[in-house]
């Protein structure tokens, strides 16, 4: 039977003072009926480097997610540095290398790594985080143009960018080869020697066993074995012993059962067992000529892993050079039912950091949460170059609607009156409202695209607010519509509209504000739909949505098309934009059809986006 021995509170005076860099009291996730985590208790104080592992669905990386805030214990307590975890990230105190944190494949990794910098009130210097990343050779190389390993390592750098003081590490060698990791580790190494914490997740027992002070081993939810890599492999009782028989195998059998050998495996002539008196059963195969070439060893980290939990360890295939390719996607861990008889806990003595070397680092009072939820013009700017480089979605919102325009005022009738202006005028201000919504709508629908790789998932790490990422996405289809109406209303001009200044301006203006309402509804269906049908809704919907709204041939008032047509969210904003034209009396069902649409679309937003980063 084990013995459990509790963690007790640090003596040293100096050491005392720091709280506790993580601490997990009495954790449980349950999905459903499955308990995730089963009770975890753990403590982890500054400066540690701790190695977390377990098999597949043993827990890992949903505690992981728990202590960076990405989810939520169903019970039990998380804190990080003596606060929430949602807390230390906002002040920069924690970051992470997440295998499920996505990249923007369209910028650069320099413009990656500045980026993140501006969220963060203290951070650490852009070129200085680049060259311990080991990315500063490909600081002008777009994300798309980077290998796997070379992504691992943007990640890196991006988790360095604020300086934190607790940095969690989830695969973090994943697609890198041989001297990647090498060199992945030195500066992890480095950082720690600095006084950082550092959690990692690893299926390579050997990076755990060269760079981890202390190590946790979880099976099924539970910590199963707790302390430096020499007390875990004492934890599994007995030695191994190899030979090369000399017997047959029926003879050998019979020998060793006068043994407490166990574990016995023969292939061949080859004999592999495990034993508490390994000298023992030495003897007996020695003095019966039963075997030769004997090696005993103590048993290893994998032995005891084995042993532990029962499985053994998953080893990943490392490719001798790391192909080109996206981001890993976003992936939930795969837990498995418990075993009928849960495996037994080893609780050990757990090893700490140097007090002095966390002095030189950690330093809670000097962090701040950024203003206005880390909003900053860098963010702004990225964006609308992002979106200005999206040829694509900048020929469906200018170059379609001056195409349609065009082929419209292609005939005489361009030249009718309508109101105080013509046919081509009509026709100019429903062009512009199609391209402003587009424009508004794809850049709402764009957080689809970002949920889906993850990128919404990583800027979770950050301080930056979801409704300030939510604020930033509006504000691009705000400002970039602004370009959109310009270019159709000069082609308008160009191609005979006619009305007053004061109805061009007024209309425009009408159109642009109006047009808030299709960023509300590109974000419900960015937030509600997958990335692969969100745009394809969003084009077909807009198409039909501008027909019955009567952007494209005018609807005769009355007609079943009419009605149907001014339920529609699009009727109310193209009726407004008409209106300066003055070609028929105000009507307040205008406004309240698109209030009332804005209304249904915000909550909606809001609704979803509160249910999406609720539950990472």
């Amino acid at each position: 039977m084990s013995t459990t021995t509790p963690w007790s509170a640090p003596t040293d005076p100096d050491q005392a003072r720091f709280p506790d860099a993580v601490h997990l009291s009495g954790v449980h996730r349950s999905f459903g009926a499955l308990d995730a985590v089963a009770g975890i208790d753990l403590r982890i104080r500054p400066g540690e480097v701790l190695a977390l592992l377990g098999p597949n669905g043993a827990g890992k990386t949903t505690t992981v997610d728990m202590v960076l805030g990405l989810g939520r214990p169903t019970s039990g307590q998380v804190r990080v540095f003596g606060m929430t975890p949602r807390q230390a990230v906002d002040r920069g105190l924690v970051s992470a290398v997440m295998q499920t944190g996505g990249l923007l494949p369209d910028i650069t990794v320099r413009e990656t790594v500045t980026l993140v910098t501006t969220f963060f009130p203290r951070h650490a210097d852009v070129e200085e985080v680049m060259r311990r990343a080991g990315v500063q050779d490909i600081a002008s190389r777009t994300v798309s143009r980077c290998s796997g390993g070379q992504q691992q390592r943007l990640r890196f750098a991006m988790a360095l960018a604020g300086d934190p003081a607790l940095l969690v590490l989830d695969e973090p060698t994943t697609g890198m080869d041989v001297e990647g990791r090498r060199s992945f580790w030195e500066a992890v190494h480095a950082d720690a020697e600095n006084g950082r914490t550092v959690i990692f997740a690893t299926h390579y027992l050997e990076e755990a066993d060269a760079f981890a002070d202390r190590i946790v081993l979880v099976s099924h939810g539970r910590v199963v074995a707790d302390g430096t890599t020499a007390q875990v492999r004492a934890s599994v009782s007995g030695r191994t012993l190899r030979a090369t028989l000399t017997a047959g195998t029926d003879r050998v059998r019979r020998a060793l059962a006068g043994t407490d050998a166990h574990d016995v495996e023969i292939l061949g002539d080859s004999l592999t067992l495990a034993s508490q008196d390994t000298d023992a059963v030495a003897a007996v195969l020695l003095s019966g000529h039963l075997a030769r070439d004997l090696e005993i060893t103590s048993r290893g980290l994998e032995d005891a892993f084995i042993a532990l939990t029962g499985t053994t360890p998953h080893r990943p295939r490392q490719p001798a050079h790391s192909p080109p390719g996206p981001p890993e996607e976003h992936h939930h861990e795969q837990h498995e039912q418990p075993p009928p008889h849960p495996p037994r806990t080893v609780v050990l003595p757990a090893s700490t950091g140097s007090p002095d070397r966390v002095a030189r680092h950690l330093d809670v009072a000097s962090r701040r949460t950024p203003r206005l939820g880390a909003l900053n013009l860098t963010l702004l700017g990225l964006e609308i170059r992002r979106r200005l480089r999206n040829r694509r979605a900048m020929i469906f919102s200018l170059a379609m609607p001056v195409v349609f325009l065009i082929m419209f005022t292609t005939s005489q009738d361009g030249t009718q009156a309508y109101g105080s202006g013509n046919v081509a005028s009509y026709l100019t201000i429903g062009m512009a409202l199609f391209g402003a919504l587009m424009t508004t709508t794809g850049a709402g629908a764009a957080v689809s695209t970002e949920r889906a790789s993850g990128w919404s998932r990583q800027l979770r790490l950050t301080p930056l607010r979801p409704v300030c990422y939510v604020l930033t996405k509006a504000a691009v289809g705000m400002l970039v519509s602004m370009v959109v109406i310009a270019g159709v209303y000069a082609v308008g001009a160009l191609r005979h509209a006619r009305m007053p200044a004061g109805a061009w301006a007024a209309s425009a203006l009408i159109v642009w504000v109006g047009s808030l309402v299709f960023v509300a509804f590109g974000l419900f269906v960015g937030y509600v739909l997958s990335s692969d049908s969100a745009m394809q809704v969003v084009g077909g919907l807009m198409a039909l949505l501008a027909f019955l709204g009567g952007m494209f041939v005018p609807l005769t008032p009355g007609s079943l098309l009419d009605r149907v047509g001014s339920l529609t969210p699009v009727y109310g904003l193209h009726r407004l934009a008409l209106w300066p034209l003055g070609a028929e009396g105000f009507s307040w069902w205008w406004v309240v059809n698109a209030v009332a649409w804005l209304a249904v679309f915000l909550g909606g937003a809001a609704w979803r986006m509160s249910r999406d980063t609720g539950r990472v």
